[in-house]
């Protein structure tokens, strides 16, 4: 699904969100192998009432959070914001490209955002490369007495 997105994002002219979400999707997935290779191994410990109980719980609280969003979906709590870029890019900002002035100006948070993202990126999976699991200390053989004693 994350790579689904980042290619949404670059078909839609905005490679440096899909390179962000690249990174960020495919550091999740290493991170999630690594753990799931160190859980231990599958077991049931619980009864089917209390699977039940689970599964009817999930369902309920997954009904309420999609009631809850196609509720909010529909109810605007702000005016857009266009009118406002239109009205302040030349006066505040001194340009005339509206694009432009939105992408240095408006953004420039938010690019330091994803240049921190793609850093972090970046360390996670250098970690990764250099994480090695401790080794076992190797089990000498048993010393062979000698006949002399």
């Amino acid at each position: 699904m994350g790579f689904s997105i980042a290619l949404t994002f670059i078909l839609f002219s905005a490679p440096d969100l899909g390179i962000t979400q690249l990174l960020v999707e495919t550091l999740t997935v290493i991170l999630l192998v690594l753990v799931l290779f160190r859980l231990p191994r599958f077991s049931s410990l619980s009864t089917p009432i209390e699977r039940v109980r689970d599964v009817a719980v999930a369902g309920s609280l997954g009904g309420l959070i999609t009631l809850l969003v196609l509720t909010s979906w529909s109810i605007d709590q702000f005016v857009p914001i266009s009118d406002y870029m239109i009205a302040n890019s030349a006066p505040l900002a001194y340009g005339r490209n509206i694009v432009n002035v939105i992408l240095v100006d408006y953004r420039a948070l938010d690019t330091l955002g994803e240049i921190f993202v793609l850093a972090l990126a970046a360390i996670g999976v250098f970690a990764m490369l250099k994480l090695r699991a401790p080794e076992k200390p190797k089990k000498s053989a048993p010393a062979k007495e000698n006949a002399d004693g």
